[in-house]
Formats: structure tokens, sequence, C-alpha cells
């Protein structure tokens, strides 16, 4: 590890979430100082989405995360 913290915003937010509305987590991400960032949307889960779409925050971690883009998150 290179010792450097992450400056990126990356949350992720489940369609079925009924704890945190889309809107709200979309402004919450608009609202965050950071040099890349991106709103992903888990189409199969509620306020869980690490837990319930695991397979896809993986790909997210792997593609996204790691390579500093954020080619993946959900356009607007």
């Amino acid at each position: 590890m290179s010792g450097r913290a992450c400056q990126h915003g990356f949350p992720p937010h489940g369609a079925y979430d009924s704890t945190c509305a889309r809107a709200e987590a979309s402004a919450y991400v608009d609202g965050l100082t950071a040099p890349l960032k991106g709103f992903y949307t888990f189409g199969e889960s509620a306020h869980s989405a690490l837990f319930e779409e695991p397979d896809r925050m993986m790909t997210i971690l792997r593609e996204d995360v790691l390579n500093g883009t954020n080619r993946l998150a959900a356009k607007k």
C-alpha cells in the first residue's frame, strides 16, 4: 500500500432502499468535494448493497475505484 488516502467518492445506492431516497443520496454525492466521484445504483438491493450484491460491488471496486475511473457509475 502506498500510504495515500483515498480522495474519491463512490457511495453505493440500492434501488429498493427505503432508508435513504435516491434523490437524497444523489444530492450527497453532488455535494462531495473530490477529484473523482461516482453514484452507483444497485438494481437488486435495498440499503445494504455491499452485502446484497457483492459481485457487482467487487466489479466496481476492481474496475473503477482501483483504476481511478467512474465509467460504471450511473449517468445523470
